[in-house]
């Protein structure tokens, strides 16, 4: 245990080296009025502000009694899944023991919202392409992937890739969203657009398929009676290098007709604009191509139930810190984790249904934010910066952090202490890069002249209510515990400033307390933070 990395092992940096002692602020009317509904008069942890029983401001409690807050982060996401680990369960379960060993008190892992609503995976379960003119008798099958080009000159060189899934476990009023993942093979020489029809026939077979008894088709167009265009490549996501591609199939396969039976068949085509005579064809991964490069390139169809939870992985996580002796704070990831919303920390039923269409603009920017990670990263594909003042969002974000919750208090004991609701969260950009003044789609745009504000306000305003949205899930479900928010060293607003500013209002706060990051901080600069009247230091901020 001892020659495994430790990379994946980081020391939380709210001051986890200094006394932090555990429980509730005064409340608020509005905070007052969540205990009540939860039942209680307080949190299962608190945020004590200005208590005559100590001798400091603000002191955590859990259940009631000051508490000994020294932690460590286990991150058991990276170490399940990043190639550099892959750790068993059994080798997690002797980290969390070596941390209570090492003396701290506290383990902090991410929770990504997609372990406890984790995305359904059906691989292709047939796949096969099919040429026109010389080849057009013959069973191209699987040779080499899943060829497809247009060319408007030569009808030998016009093919179209035929792909069918097996929904088994799911029924279609369950699915909330779905996608179709596509590897593509072979770096091209130019970005080309690929389009995903539904097709009506699910009796082809990938063995005897050919361009002249394949279904649906009537040389290059689709027929309108048995084939459905349902989306395309985006602009901003046209083919070109060696990476995964997504197409968002929810509106299909939750309403058609076609999709009730749960075996679903598409044809996938190279739109027939420019491409007039491209050098190769796309080569998509096929049923076969199981590891390519150690990629997983068969075609994916990805799904989710928005009703539908699974506990596994987190009481996992819970029982690992409870047989150490530890106590466990959640540090949720849903949908800004180091301001970004991860393809792979979001299920697809959000992602699909809630992220905003891209527009180029005329300066190149692309509105929402957008980018795009390789192949093989474990931080997801698709990175977005989905829009925080989408109230349904919102509502959807808010549901599952309180089912969450209610969980964690079912178990019955009391090993969850609190709960970050976001991570280096952000309003205008991306991770790493500042990209606009803020989130610039039809809702903030429309919400921004509402307000009448400047984008600095806007973006405080914006940030505070995501987290304040968060955090009230946590404080009214049957476990409240301790909320904070963890701030980027370049966050685009301050936000303790504005969450003292609500605390001291008739509105309150959710928030308990707002940190952040002291990556490469001297011991003198780490001093100095504390001091009154820095960002951290302000009003009852802890």
């Amino acid at each position: 245990m001892r020659g495994i990395r430790r990379k994946a092992l980081q020391v939380t940096a709210h001051a986890l080296s200094l006394t932090m002692l555990f429980g509730s602020f005064a409340p608020a009317p509005v905070y007052a009025e969540a205990m009540a509904a939860a039942g209680s008069s307080g949190g299962i942890t608190e945020v004590a502000v200005d208590n005559p029983a100590y001798g400091r401001t603000t002191v955590l409690e859990v259940d009631g009694k000051p508490f000994w807050y020294n932690g460590m982060q286990v991150r058991i996401d990276k170490l399940r899944e990043d190639p550099d680990y892959m750790v068993s369960d059994e080798t997690l379960g002797k980290l969390f023991q070596q941390v209570a060993d090492d003396g701290f008190t506290v383990v902090n892992s991410q929770i990504r919202w997609t372990d406890v609503q984790p995305n359904h995976v059906a691989v292709s379960s047939e796949s096969a392409y099919v040429y026109g003119g010389d080849g057009a008798d013959y069973a191209y099958k699987n040779s080499g992937g899943l060829k497809i080009q247009y060319d408007a000159m030569d009808e030998s060189r016009q093919s179209l890739g035929y792909v069918k899934f097996r929904l088994e476990d799911m029924t279609q009023d369950q699915i909330d969203g779905a996608k179709i993942r596509f590897y593509n093979r072979n770096t091209l020489g130019q970005k080309r657009k690929l389009e995903v029809y539904a097709l009506a026939d699910d009796s082809w077979s990938m063995d005897t398929i050919t361009w002249n008894n394949a279904p649906g088709h009537d040389g290059y167009k689709m027929k309108s009676d048995s084939t459905k265009l349902l989306t395309d490549s985006e602009d901003w996501d046209w083919i070109q290098g060696k990476n995964y591609y997504d197409f968002n199939i929810s509106d299909y396969i939750k309403n058609d007709d076609w999709a009730q039976d749960r075996t679903v068949s598409f044809i996938i085509r190279e739109a027939s604009g420019d491409q007039n005579n491209p050098a190769v064809p796309i080569t998509l991964g096929d049923v076969d191509d199981e590891s390519i490069e150690g990629i997983d390139a068969r075609p994916q169809l990805i799904y989710s139930d928005a009703d539908e939870f699974d506990f596994s992985y987190l009481d996992q996580a819970i029982d690992f810190a409870k047989d150490a002796g530890l106590k466990l704070e959640v540090l949720w990831f849903g949908t800004d984790t180091c301001t970004i919303s991860c393809d792979n920390r979001v299920p697809v039923h959000v992602q699909m249904n809630y992220q905003k269409t891209m527009k180029q603009e005329a300066d190149g920017s692309r509105t929402p934010l957008f980018s795009k990670s390789g192949a093989a990263s474990i931080t997801g594909i698709y990175n977005y910066l989905m829009c925080k003042n989408d109230m349904n969002l919102r509502e959807l974000e808010a549901r599952a952090v309180k089912t969450v919750f209610d969980h964690i208090a079912e178990r019955g004991d009391h090993v969850v202490i609190g709960c970050q609701v976001s991570n280096e969260s952000g309003v205008g950009r991306l991770h790493g890069s500042k990209k606009t003044e803020r989130c610039m789609c039809d809702t903030c745009t429309a919400k921004y002249k509402v307000l009448g504000v400047t984008n600095a306000d806007f973006r405080e305003i914006t940030l505070w209510e995501y987290n304040n949205n968060i955090a009230k899930a946590v404080k009214t479900s049957g476990y409240p515990v301790w909320t904070r928010v963890n701030l980027d060293e370049s966050a685009d607003v301050k936000a303790v400033p504005y969450n003292e500013k609500m605390r001291n209002s008739a509105q309150g706060t959710y928030i308990d307390f707002i940190g952040i990051d002291h990556y490469r901080k001297t011991p003198a600069q780490l001093s100095a933070v504390g001091i009154l009247g820095n960002q951290f230091a302000q009003g009852k901020n802890l």
